[in-house]
């Protein structure tokens, strides 16, 4: 049975994995039938270089706005040195003010006046890098090997985000078919990456799959009872009057929140299957119905933790939208209605179902597994009074 359900998902998992194909097939159909051009200001071009010398610190005004401005002299990673303007976003503090020998990045853009150099943004990448490989050596020291596997899950998820979700969205393609390939595909490589290619794994990805694919019912009914059409943040404003604007925003909203609910299931699934594993081997006389409450008394635990801490992350997330709207002048009702304050509910509310179902359905499958493997206690008995007989 192991091995017919093995080979089951890697078919499935076959056929999902050349849907990979598709944004190569979206990019053929666009140069058959290609539209009118579009004309479109030429874009900056960026480098990063290192300020030398402070030359003005003064206030400008912008928009009936007093703002700080900076006129500053930079070299470039080419050795070339240019003068740059930098205004502070408003309201930022003096921390924001450029200083000497400090890295930033530089726009360089044509006009009609001349070339214009711009301080855009503090250089951060090589922090980020040193803040990454400090997380990298703590999982490599904690969790050995496995880590480094998990890791390498993580990487290849990031990939596939990037490299094959986001441009076939940005081709035309179904968002909610893209998710959902990737969904299966992740939840699939991840898994065995970070745990092992073994039974329990593959139990883990089962419930998974199950548990997702109510997920999607749950979110596409949640969404449509709400009348959501993902116009809840400015970025979804942004794609609807840019150069993405047959992008299905509605569609976008649900593979969000597909995606982000793959992530609790993969830690919920895996747990309790690893909790009745282990409940097996220490009392390996335990049946079904006794591995399922045991697997339950832990499971609960999983709720009720993971309810609280997937609803605080989302509210962490949004709190700058949050202030934003005390500064309002209308009614509490009228702000909780809102699309912005609807959507992060119900991101919350399906990821939260999704966990729910997770731990019932991932106890069953792992307590049915493992409670056909039991051992009797009578027949263990009887076997032990005819070894001492003889």
């Amino acid at each position: 049975m192991f091995k017919q359900l093995l080979i089951g998902l890697m078919i499935i998992s076959g056929v999902l994995v050349t849907g990979l194909l598709l944004p190569a097939k979206l990019q053929a159909q666009a140069e058959a039938e290609p539209d009118a051009p579009i004309e479109l200001p030429a874009s900056p071009t960026f480098s990063r270089g290192k300020v030398l010398e402070i030359l003005a610190t003064d206030q400008t005004e912008i928009g009936g706005y007093s703002e700080t401005y900076q006129k500053v002299r930079i070299e470039l990673i080419d050795k070339q040195v240019i003068e740059a303007d930098y205004i502070l976003p408003l309201g930022a503090g003096t921390d924001r003010l450029l200083t000497t020998d400090l890295s930033v990045v530089v726009a360089r853009q044509a006009g009609e006046g001349g070339v214009q150099y711009t301080v855009t943004d503090f250089y951060r990448l090589p922090s980020l890098l040193f803040i990454i490989g400090l997380f990298v050596v703590v999982i490599m020291v904690f969790s050995g090997i496995r880590g480094v596997t998990a890791l390498a899950g993580l990487g290849f998820s990031i990939w596939l985000l990037l490299y094959y979700v986001v441009p076939s969205i940005a081709q035309g393609a179904d968002p909610m078919t893209i998710s959902l390939i990737s969904s299966v595909v992740i939840a699939g490589i991840a898994l065995y990456l970070a745990h092992g290619f073994n039974r329990r794994t593959t139990l883990s990805l089962v419930s998974t799959l199950i548990t997702l694919s109510l997920s999607v019912v749950t979110a596409i009914s949640f969404v449509s009872v709400t009348r959501l059409f993902g116009l809840g943040s400015e970025a979804s404003i942004d794609i609807q009057y840019g150069a993405l604007k047959d992008v299905n925003l509605k569609g976008l909203l649900l593979a969000g929140i597909i995606i982000g609910a793959l992530g609790v299931l993969d830690d919920i699934t895996t747990a309790q299957t690893a909790a009745i594993e282990e409940i097996h081997k220490a009392n390996n006389t335990l049946g079904f119905h006794e591995l399922y409450l045991r697997g339950m008394s832990v499971g609960r635990e999983h709720i009720t933790s993971l309810v609280n801490t997937l609803a605080l992350a989302y509210a962490g997330a949004s709190l700058p939208m949050l202030l934003l709207f005390t500064v309002y002048q209308q009614p509490l009702w009228v702000t909780l209605n809102s699309e912005h304050i609807v959507e992060e509910v119900v991101r919350t509310v399906v990821g939260s179902f999704a966990l729910t179902l997770a731990v019932p359905i991932s106890t069953l499958i792992a307590a049915y597994w493992y409670g056909q493997k039991s051992i009797s206690t009578p027949l263990q008995g009887t076997q032990k009074t005819v070894k001492s007989s003889q």
